[in-house]
């Protein structure tokens, strides 16, 4: 299952980066933001009435399938899944072929949020309740639990974060019997309104790592809880806070003029690069702000609240200072939490615009040699 901002494997690319292909948001339905979704053959793409496969450069169209509306596909395994809500169906296809290889048909209106060995698990309301629900490959209902957030299947054990953000949730992936809750306690009290034990939404906040589940909260705090159990194994505070990847060993922490590195099993910080001298300039006479970044083993690239996308190298270059890269965009929206992707030696970024004038889609980018 794809995670935004979980990298298995930290990539290569070097700046500067190149534009190679743009990827028309219309799709012949009507302009829409292309959602994508990596795989080991290039990109998968959903944009308005279809869905479609692409080679990593964007050259090759490997399969396309027309779709009802704009839905956002789940990656389960060898398939890939989307839902048709009038047809009240789960429809699942082949990465690689593009052929339809399964059809739940489901007794509910509800958006698809993860598949498991079980079968598909949708959110929907239900008289007013936001419900999680799961089903079994023959249309069953196994389970309901009542809540909003975000769902991670993992093998016997359903993990959920919990209406925004205030617990995770350990269910019985056949029965959605409750095994354990956790919930970070507070750190602060700012008047009433203090979220420092919220687990962040739209960043890699719940991460499974075998029988070990990593958790980040608000503040900076990272619990790492026995999968099985929710016992907490171990914690820290990270000294660096805000948008930040995860990796199988490490916590990646990036702001405007630094990049922090901090080991989640050690629970330390174990590197900090700072480049305020080389990137303060890129700024000009904006504020300097990230919005959501990647990374790769050469570089650290960022978008910016003034619409800018923003690269630094990691090590310095000949004669001493580390390589930076800008380019500027206009009548781009940024959203916070919503990075670029760095996948098969190539960068893509996600171009969504506020004005008619300008197209929804994605940039392919290549790396320096």
């Amino acid at each position: 299952m794809f995670i935004q901002g979980f990298i298995e494997t930290i990539p290569h690319l070097r700046l500067p980066l190149y534009p190679v292909t743009f990827l028309n948001g219309d799709a012949g339905h009507g302009m829409s933001a292309p959602v994508y979704l990596p795989f080991d053959g290039g990109l998968i793409v959903t944009r308005k009435g279809l869905l479609s496969a692409h080679s990593y450069d964007f050259g090759i169209r490997l399969w396309a399938q027309p779709v009802e509306g704009w839905p956002e596909a789940v990656d389960y395994q060898d398939s890939i899944f989307i839902e048709s809500m009038q047809q009240r169906t789960i429809l699942g296809f082949n990465k690689y072929t593009g052929n339809e290889n399964s059809r739940v048909s489901i007794p509910a209106e509800g958006f698809l949020q993860a598949v498991s060995k079980r079968g598909p698990i949708i959110r929907h309301k239900n008289k007013d309740r936001n419900l999680f629900e799961a089903f079994d490959w023959s249309g069953c209902s196994l389970w309901r639990h009542s809540s909003c957030g975000t769902v991670i299947p993992t093998p016997g054990i359903c993990l959920i974060r919990e209406n925004l953000g205030e617990s995770l949730v350990g269910l019985d992936d056949s029965t959605g019997t409750l095994i354990w809750r956790f919930s970070a306690a507070k750190s602060g009290d700012r008047d009433g309104r203090d979220t420092s034990n919220e687990i962040w939404g739209g960043y890699p906040s719940v991460v499974v790592l075998g029988d070990r589940v990593l958790v980040v909260v608000v503040d900076g705090r990272v619990f790492s809880l026995d999968r099985r159990t929710g016992e907490v194994l171990s914690q820290g505070r990270t000294p660096v806070n805000g948008s930040f990847q995860v990796t199988p060993t490490s916590i990646f922490f990036a702001q405007p003029f630094c990049f922090s590195e901090f080991d989640h099993r050690e629970m330390r910080e174990v590197n900090r690069i700072e480049y305020r001298d080389e990137v303060q300039p890129l700024y000009g006479n904006h504020a300097p702000t990230l919005n959501a970044f990647c990374f790769s083993e050469e570089a650290v690239i960022w978008t910016t609240m003034h619409g800018a996308l923003m690269g630094v190298s990691r090590e310095p270059c000949f004669p001493g200072k580390r390589t930076t890269w800008i380019e500027q965009k206009a009548h781009v929206l940024m959203p916070l939490a919503v990075p670029p992707l760095i996948w098969g030696n190539h960068m893509y970024f996600r171009q969504t615009s506020d004005s008619v004038e300008y197209p929804c889609g994605l940039i392919c980018y290549r790396g320096s040699s």
